[in-house]
């Protein structure tokens, strides 16, 4: 998950599956615990927290971005859901209850956005490897 730092258009800090590896600051992440198994995620390159962004229209509705100074409600708060036995994981969105899936029919600008819009895992679209430093 990439956060867009300097991406044109309205895509500013959008989270995007983009990049062939996890080398660069702007794709890794602190997980900060909240409690209850809900985590926050911190973007290493800007510092601030994964949001679901409720309040947006259209192909902006439930997109992430790491836009948050803090966490500030369950708008910055997710599950990691694994499969037993695997390393493959699912991000929950705890503000609406809804997978993480990457959108790889959006093209211009949300091309493979991140947004919190899946009610069940049917695909590779809503899995993720989970890289420990």
């Amino acid at each position: 998950m990439a956060a867009g730092a300097s991406d044109e258009g309205g895509s500013n800090e959008m989270l995007r599956a983009r990049s062939a590896d996890n080398a660069g600051s702007w794709e890794q992440y602190r997980l900060r615990y909240q409690g209850s198994d809900v985590w926050a995620l911190q973007n290493v390159n800007n510092g601030r927290y994964v949001t679901v962004e409720r309040e947006a229209s259209e192909e902006n509705a439930n997109v992430l971005r790491a836009r948050a100074s803090s966490v500030e409600g369950s708008w910055q708060e997710f599950q990691l859901r694994c499969y037993s036995g695997t390393t493959t994981w699912m991000l929950y969105a705890v503000a609406n209850s809804r997978y993480v899936a990457v959108e790889r029919e959006f093209t211009g600008y949300n091309a493979n956005a991140q947004r919190a819009r899946s009610a069940s895992v049917g695909g590779s679209w809503e899995e993720f490897g989970l890289y420990l430093h």
